[in-house]
Parts: structure tokens; sequence; C-alpha cells
């Protein structure tokens, strides 16, 4: 058993962009394990960490030199998405009460929608201009979110991408 010092899963949590209520839920923590665990008043293994990043669906190798693929930026448009609570609650599996709102001049753009490092873009106006379009952000930090909300509901990114293939818009 190696201990290892509990501001490494901070650091981790940090490197994440997650708070500590989120990041325990993902990890399979309760919210006072992890506190523990990171100020050191619970002693923290390098087994207990393997076990954490295996339960956010990172995984280990014996290889000496394992391929590792990861999608550190994407943004997507979609043409006619006339319902956007829907489509948010239906593609990125998040209620839609967790986004901010702000106005923006980005990409031509008037409206943007954000939770964390994931951004959607649109139009305050779209009725009056007859634009239904949006944009799907995700910075390096956005893909790992999104990483932890797929890992949540048991889906990889080929199964996001495909889903938006196969949907029809809202």
């Amino acid at each position: 058993m190696t201990i290892i010092d509990g501001k490494q899963l901070r650091k981790f949590r940090a490197s994440l962009g997650l708070k500590q209520k989120e990041f325990a839920e993902v990890a399979g923590l309760s919210l006072s394990s992890l506190k523990s665990y990171e100020t050191g008043r619970r002693e923290f293994t390098l087994e207990k960490f393997k076990e954490i990043k295996t339960n956010m669906g990172y995984s280990f190798s014996d290889s000496p030199h394992p391929l590792r693929l990861m999608i550190d930026y994407l943004r997507i448009t979609f043409k006619n998405v006339r319902q956007l609570k829907e489509f948010v609650e239906s593609y990125l599996y998040v209620s839609f009460n967790e986004f901010t709102s702000q106005e923006t001049t980005m990409m031509t753009y008037n409206h943007l929608y954000k939770r964390g490092d994931i951004w959607i873009f649109d139009y305050f106006d779209k009725e009056e201009r007859s634009n239904y379009q949006i944009t799907l952000q995700l910075s390096g930090q956005g893909c790992r979110q999104m990483e932890l909300i797929l890992e949540r509901e048991g889906i990889s990114w080929r199964d996001l991408l495909e889903g938006f293939l196969g949907k029809n818009a809202l």
C-alpha cells in the first residue's frame, strides 16, 4: 500500500475544473470522504486514487506504451434547434437550469449559454431572424467536463456523437 499526499487528489480535481460536490458524485465518493482525503485527515493511497480514476472512466494498462485517445476541443453547429431546453436535456444529459445566460458577439451570435466550459451559442432574436442554428463548443476543460457527464450516463463519446447524427432536431 503506497500512501500519497491528498493534495494530489485536490490538484487532479482542480485540473478537471470541478467543485468538490461535482467531483465526489462522479468519482463515487461521499463529499465528506473527499474532503478528508484532500485535507489529509484520512489516509490516501495510490490504490484509492486508481480506484477513483477507474470510477471516472480512466483505464490502466500493463503495456509500457498504452495509447489513449482524447477529444481536446469540439465545436459542432446544429442547423435547426427550436427547443433549446429539450436539446440540452436530451443530447447533453444535463438540466438546462445548470446553464447561465449572457450576451455575446462571438461567431456572429448574440447569445451564449455556459455550464462551466461547455458553451452553447444561439440568437436572442431567432424567431425574427428565422434562424434556429446553435453551436456547441467544448474547450479542453469542457471536454473533460463532458466526459464526466458521459461517464455518469454510462455512454461514450462515440455514443454521444452518433446520437447527434441519429436524432431529429428539437
